[in-house]
């Protein structure tokens, strides 16, 4: 089968660097499946039309530039209209990453295109319900408006959330996956907490207020008032919004000799963060987005390399999984002396890394989620 995969992400943007890799995980998937693999998306100031091999090799085939920065949304889905039939091959699957429209409807007109040479057009919706997430009332006002007429442009939607339609439009409800690369992930078989008895907290995000690492701060502060013992030390990667507040507040509880900030990193210079860490720390205020229940990407990569996970909403992939710390969703400080024991409980596992990784292989990659959809396609069940 044909597989187009659009997404208006750069390559090469550091925000966003996370769900570019997600879009060459979902490809990779589907061209190792032995499908035919092509992409939409943005290099820098270019709408790029590339394809993927079962090599895991990304090549681009053409490109229309520039894209100008201040109308890239729309122009983007304007000019992809020129690329989703490029020297004679057509897509049979058109798989959208959902674009919130604040200007005009390009994207739904986009989509309505991809529908007349394709057999079916999903859009994927990374987020739902996701209105809080648009701060600017007239930009959330406008989406609703464009959004509610989804279901008159898709042949289904897929999104995380198990509600049966999404905008009057089916939902095929996955729970994200990753592409695990061989070459870069943490292969260490350390014992989770070092000789110095120092544990390792490590947080790798574009740092949002949802992110709630607030209250991971907070927590730390209380612990130490309360007499705690235990060496701890925060390691925050990565940009954002957040990263102004999280440093005052570090200043302001006294903890700046307990984190570490360090700004973007590849994920291919992480690996000697992923080798230090004693426990990763996903999202603890995805409660402020009326969101209990997830599936977020890091949280995978943490445990492709070998790293047992706090968490503050649920995820059905880890439901039965012991190596996960579920803390209640509130805007309490993390009770930080049951993430102590937590450490110390997995750290008497001497082959704790390897049966982490083992579990994320086996467990949560991409190859499921495109076997899954494509057999939905072809039944017809949309």
């Amino acid at each position: 089968m044909n597989v187009l995969i659009c997404y208006r992400m750069n390559q090469f943007s550091k925000n966003t660097a996370g769900i570019f890799t997600k879009l060459l995980g979902q490809a990779y998937a589907f061209a190792d499946l032995g499908h035919q693999v092509r992409l939409l998306y943005m290099s820098r100031n270019r709408l790029v039309l590339g394809e993927v091999s079962a090599a895991n090799t990304l090549q681009e085939i053409t490109h229309i530039q520039p894209i100008p920065k201040a109308d890239e949304r729309d122009n983007f889905w304007r000019k992809a209209n020129a690329l989703i039939r490029h020297q004679g091959w057509s897509p049979e699957l058109v798989y959208v990453r959902y674009d919130q429209m604040f200007k005009g409807s390009e994207f739904l007109h986009f989509l309505d295109n991809a529908k007349d040479t394709s057999n079916a057009v999903v859009v994927e919706f990374p987020t739902f319900p996701y209105e809080l997430e648009i701060e600017n009332k007239t930009d959330r006002q406008t989406d609703a408006e464009f959004v509610k007429q989804i279901h008159q442009h898709v042949d289904f939607v897929c999104s995380w959330n198990p509600v049966e339609t999404i905008h009057g439009a089916a939902n095929f409800t996955f729970n994200n996956k990753i592409h695990i690369d061989e070459g870069i992930v943490s292969k260490s078989e350390l014992p989770l907490i070092k000789a110095d008895n120092t544990l390792h907290l490590l947080a790798v995000a574009n740092f949002m207020f949802w992110h709630g690492y607030d209250r991971l701060l907070r927590g730390m502060s209380d612990y130490y008032q309360q007499g705690g013992k235990d060496k701890l030390h925060v390691h925050f990667v990565g940009g954002g919004e957040a990263v102004g507040d999280l440093k005052f507040q570090a200043a302001e509880l006294g903890l700046e000799q307990q984190v570490t900030f360090y700004g973007f990193r590849a994920e291919s210079e992480l690996t000697p963060l992923y080798d230090l860490a004693s426990v990763c720390i996903g999202s603890l205020g995805l409660h402020r987005l009326n969101i209990r229940e997830n599936s977020t990407l890091k949280v995978r990569n943490y445990l492709s390399n070998g790293l047992p996970v706090v968490l503050a909403s649920q995820d059905a992939d880890l439901v039965d999984f012991d190596k996960v710390l579920y803390l209640p969703a509130n805007e309490e400080p993390v009770e930080v002396a049951r993430l102590v024991e937590f450490a110390k409980q997995c750290d008497k596992n001497t082959h704790i890394r390897s049966e982490i990784r083992g579990f994320a292989r086996d467990n949560l990659t991409w190859q499921r989620f495109a076997c899954d959809l494509i057999e939905r396609v072809t039944k017809g069940q949309h």
